[in-house]
């Protein structure tokens, strides 16, 4: 497991974090790792949904391609130039990434953006183990 991947922070901590950046939403792109039927069940608000199935992953050894990160092309082109200052990422069990599975979304997702985005500043939310609305 890669240590410096990404940092690990609370919900607690990122709605804060969101709240003092208030004006500047555009900076903080929020990716949601859960599969399709829970996002559609409910997701955190302007999060996008990773597209990420598996026979995806399998075949490309654990790679997802950008395009399946951020399938909104106008969001995919600002990452790539640098827009986002952060990008959070979350599932619904990541408590330590350390201890997370390599095949997990999660992780493939955080790996993958470090491959293809420079300068990527990104972090996961620690154990989202609630229904999210």
């Amino acid at each position: 497991m890669e240590v410096n991947l990404a940092s690990g922070v609370s919900c607690t901590k990122v709605v804060e974090w969101l709240e003092d950046r208030a004006s500047c939403r555009e900076c903080v792109l929020m990716l949601d790792c859960r599969p399709f039927m829970a996002f559609n069940d409910g997701h955190i608000r302007n999060s996008l949904n990773v597209h990420c199935p598996p026979i995806l992953k399998r075949r490309s050894g654990g790679f997802v391609a950008l395009e399946n990160i951020v399938p909104c092309s106008e969001k995919r082109e600002m990452l790539k130039e640098g827009h986002f200052n952060t990008i959070v990422l979350y599932d619904s069990d990541t408590t330590d990434l350390t201890l997370s599975s390599k095949d997990s979304n999660l992780y493939s997702v955080l790996k993958s953006l470090r491959q293809q985005v420079e300068n990527c500043q990104a972090v996961y939310i620690q154990g989202i183990h609630i229904h999210l609305t």
